[in-house]
């Protein structure tokens, strides 16, 4: 059991890396008060390598990750924004953030390495009731693209087809 800052912290993804070691992608903290997006690379035998927390405003998401060849790639929400954060696989220190306002209360849920970038799915504009269940937001779905520092592309919405995108 690895602790966060705040009162709870949960996985919402675990990663298998090449190292043969886990990344784990959740929150620590409860929506929408103090929830931080956490993220823990662990080693092979479990034993902490490093954690990092994001956010500050208490409606902060983490969803999943990708491994790429110099980074890991994880993505979520900060301050209800669709956010992309690449991290140095050693330290977990960040190379780069990205925090993109598509709408309303709007987030990544998941994304794929492309050949000069990477396209990810989600929602934007979700319900934001009030409720402690992150696991469905009732926004529309969005097909989302980005660059190989993660600066926003055009995208397009999916929203005929399904309120959320959880997968690509």
């Amino acid at each position: 059991s690895i602790k966060g800052s705040r009162e709870e912290a949960r996985g919402h993804f675990i990663l298998a890396c090449e190292d043969g070691g886990f990344l784990q992608v959740g929150e620590t903290g409860f929506i929408p008060n103090s929830a931080k997006l956490f993220v823990v690379k662990v080693n092979a035998a479990g034993k902490l390598e490093w954690k990092k927390e994001f956010g500050s405003n208490g409606h902060n998401l983490g969803n999943s990750a990708i491994e790429v060849a110099d980074g890991y790639v994880v993505v979520g929400a900060l301050d209800k924004d669709s956010t992309v954060i690449k991290l140095n696989k050693a330290t977990g220190s960040t190379l780069w953030s990205q925090t993109h306002d598509y709408g309303g209360s709007d987030a990544i849920e998941h994304i794929v390495a492309l050949e000069n970038g990477f396209a990810a799915v989600g929602y934007v504009n979700a319900v934001d009731d009030g409720t402690l269940n992150p696991t469905f937001a009732e926004g529309k779905g969005r097909l989302m693209f980005y660059d190989q520092n993660g600066e926003r592309l055009p995208s397009r919405t999916l929203d005929a087809h399904m309120a959320q995108a959880y997968r690509l």
